[in-house]
Formats: C-alpha cells, structure tokens, sequence
C-alpha cells in the first residue's frame, strides 16, 4: 500500500496545499479550496506533455491543453533568468509538473529551439523593415 503526503499551510490570508510526491502546489482562501484546487491540478499534472499541432502556435512545441509554447518557458528561464516560481506566477494555469516538461523539452531539443529563435529574429527584422516609424537610432538622434 502506498501512502500519498500531502502538506497543508496557511501563509497569511490563504491556505497552501502541496502534493509531496510530485511538488505540484495549490492555493485557495480556504482548506477547502486549496485541496480541491490541488486535486484539479493534480489531475492536469498527470497528463503534462508536450504537442504541436499546425493550427495553434503555427505548429510550434506547446504544453498541451495551453497556447503556452515550450520556447517561452524555456527561453524565459534558460536565457531571461526567470525562475520557475515567475513562470508559475505568471501562469498560474501551470503546474510545476508542466514547467518542468516544457524545460526537458527545450533542453532535448536544441535544434528545433534554434529554428524557432531564428524565426522570432526574421519575423522582427521583417516587421521592423515594413515599418513606418522611425527606428530607434533615428528618435535618438533626432534624425
């Protein structure tokens, strides 16, 4: 018989509740909420993986369920010294099991990572070329 621990904590005006064996965290105004928070997350957690499909995100590597492209987690973290607490809250639809996912990804896969940052800087120089305004050098010199 195995034994599943879960940790439950109030921090100021909220509960926390994290599943030990797979450090997925929930939180919630009451124990209540933070447990069945934990369960939803948990149950969300188990079938983190990464797809693409050509209809969202152009195809790029995305955590499933998401539009959140694996090169953004990765490159926020990896390149943009985020941790993984930033990305949690600023997508706090994420689990860490999740994150944790994108970053293996990434990790694995360097070349298509690559392709992916070289097309970000064509899509950049092409807008910027296209563009009226005037560029940055220009604004600063008055030019």
């Amino acid at each position: 018989m195995s034994t599943d621990t879960i940790t439950l904590t109030r921090d100021a005006d909220e509960w926390i509740a994290i599943d030990e064996a797979t450090g997925v965290e929930a939180r919630g105004e009451t124990r209540t909420q933070a447990l069945e928070r934990l369960d939803d997350t948990v149950s969300r957690d188990d079938e983190a993986r990464v797809v693409k499909t050509p209809e969202t995100l152009g195809g790029k590597p995305r955590l499933e369920g998401t539009r959140i492209g694996v090169f953004t987690i990765g490159e926020s973290i990896r390149e943009g010294g985020q941790t993984v607490e930033e990305i949690l809250n600023g997508y706090p639809d994420l689990s860490r099991r999740q994150v944790r996912v994108a970053l293996e990804y990434y990790d694995d896969h360097p070349e298509a990572m690559d392709v992916i940052r070289m097309q970000r800087k064509a899509t950049k120089y092409r807008l910027r070329s296209q563009s009226r305004a005037p560029s940055t050098e220009e604004s600063e010199t008055g030019a």
